[in-house]
């Protein structure tokens, strides 16, 4: 039987890896935004894993985080290298005293080790996103301004490109700011994007990004191609774990010989069958 301590460490760890479990299912997903929610649920993440006392390890020895409910062991079993005498045992009760700060200062550390600072490449997704572009879950504003220059940098090199490819035309209407025919030139926004994407108010989480853009790739013609860059990036590899496995089922062992261009066909219709309002479309078999 669990004691009242065992209990009460259980509960607390399931508060602490509710985190994990809820950033895990989010980000795994493919039908929506992932990869510029990444950074600020990993930054939530260690902030609510973040232990009282800090004791930074050396991050380059991964083996350094030990499992901390591995019962340090005395004397003659200490010495002992069979692997079953040195298992918990489960009729002594659990020492649980410090073990929720162990643990949570293991999971810290490791986060520390796999994404220990925000870097302005990974940042320019969430920059395209209009949801959260202030960066306000960036506490250093030195950051911030790195992001948004990498993105003008992005923004400029892909606008030169446009221009260098855009067919020059010879108009023969008049020119000049005094010109009649200067009402019909594009807004001086068109000339600003960034400016004027950013000074936009900021979307509520729950509306799509992709929406957003579509309906306003007039007004940023620039912007909205390298949203189209960055938005699909995939947080994570489950989509196409999720995709390899779909594969396998359909290419098994008694089915080899499948042409691949149906293959390719089928596993099509299966990932887009949700757009697809009717694959057959109904015939008029009235005589």
């Amino acid at each position: 039987m669990l004691t009242k301590d065992e209990w009460e460490l259980l509960a607390n760890l399931c508060k602490i890896l509710e985190g994990f479990a809820e950033a895990t299912t989010y980000l795994g997903a493919s039908k929506y935004v992932t990869h510029s929610i990444m950074s600020p649920l990993l930054k939530e993440i260690k902030k609510r894993v973040k232990p009282e006392n800090i004791r930074i390890l050396d991050l380059n020895n991964i083996e350094e985080l030990t499992d901390v409910f591995e019962e340090e062991e005395e004397g003659e079993q200490a010495e002992c290298e069979n692997v079953q005498e040195k298992r918990l045992n489960l009729n002594e009760p659990f020492r649980t005293t410090k073990m929720l700060e162990k643990v949570k200062l293991n999971l810290y550390n490791a986060m520390e080790l796999y994404w220990p600072k925000e870097e302005g490449k990974f940042l320019i997704s969430a920059l395209l996103d209009p949801r959260i572009k202030s960066l306000g879950f960036i506490d250093s504003e030195e950051v911030r301004n790195k992001a948004k220059e990498l993105l003008k940098d992005k923004f400029d090199q892909l606008k030169a490109d446009s221009l260098s490819t855009t067919p020059v035309t010879h108009s023969t209407l008049p020119s000049g700011p005094s010109s009649l025919f200067s009402i019909f030139k594009r807004s001086s926004l068109q000339d600003n994007e960034i400016n004027a994407y950013f000074s936009l108010p900021e979307l509520d989480f729950d509306l799509d990004p992709f929406t957003w853009w579509h309906e306003h790739k007039e007004q940023f013609p620039i912007l909205s191609k390298l949203a189209r860059v960055y938005l699909p990036i995939l947080a994570t590899s489950t989509p196409s774990e999720r995709l390899f496995s779909s594969a396998g089922n359909l290419l098994t062992a008694k089915r080899t010989r499948l042409n691949p261009e149906l293959f390719n066909r089928i596993i099509f219709l299966k990932k887009n069958a949700s757009f697809v309002k009717n694959i057959h479309p109904p015939t008029n078999n009235s005589m």
